[in-house]
């Protein structure tokens, strides 16, 4: 084994909570900050039980300034009811790059959207184009080694949402990071609280994976990383 890959040890911190703390003060773009895309279903169940604990509606009481981007005008409607503010429709891996947006933002909230993409480079290149100078982008995404996804493999049985596109670990997300010119400045592995659950073994199967993650934070359901932008090596 190559020394290289053994990873600092790292803490656990609660995903809402940790990006709401970076949103104290500072104007803030949120990109996908709705519902699902290709279910109307689950939008309405979004709409109906999750909102009240979604990041936009806790960081709207923090941030100094607060913009919503997302692909989905359902999803957009529903927050706009919750948190009146500005809000735009928008496909964050797009050519159109909306020009009042640019240079604008202090944060750029990329949570939970990084596994649901297939333009990766696109995206990032946006995002560097609405930071403002000495800005930042948090990124949360799900962690590849999380322990209860292991576990339901067991059973032949692979947990993953049907619109996502990627799994990510720290050293992936900080090489795909690096390749658009982004580096790493905080990294933890992240949980996030829940109040629904499906059935019985499903409540069981979330305890004991976020118990055990506080145990071993490498398999906690989550990453995050604030990055920063940093200017092109010249050959």
């Amino acid at each position: 084994m190559k020394r290289r890959k053994f990873l600092p040890r790292y803490g656990v911190v609660d995903r809402v909570d940790e990006i709401v703390r970076l949103c104290r003060g500072k104007t803030v773009l949120n990109v996908g900050m709705g519902g699902y895309v290709d279910d109307p279903g689950e939008t309405r169940f979004w709409v109906e039980n999750l909102l009240p604990h979604s990041v936009h509606l806790r960081a709207a009481g923090v941030a100094k300034e607060l913009v919503g981007l997302d692909i989905n005008p359902g999803a957009i409607e529903a927050m706009r009811e919750a948190v009146p503010g500005e809000y735009i429709r928008g496909d964050i891996t797009s050519a159109d790059l909306h020009p009042e947006l640019e240079g604008r933002f202090e944060l750029v909230v990329f949570g939970e959207i990084l596994e649901h993409l297939d333009d990766f480079r696109r995206a990032f290149s946006n995002i560097r184009h609405y930071l403002g100078e000495d800005g930042r982008v948090v990124v949360s995404t799900i962690n590849a080694f999380g322990a209860e996804p292991i576990v339901k493999m067991l059973f032949r049985y692979e947990d993953v949402h049907d619109e996502h596109t990627a799994w990510f670990s720290r050293r992936t997300l900080e090489r795909l990071l690096e390749m658009n010119r982004f580096e790493i400045e905080e990294f933890s592995f992240c949980n996030q609280r829940r109040t629904i659950f499906p059935n019985l073994p499903n409540r069981v199967l979330w305890f004991f994976h976020r118990a055990f993650g506080r145990l071993f934070p490498q398999f906690s359901q989550g990453i995050l990383a604030v990055a920063k932008p940093v200017q092109a090596r010249l050959p």
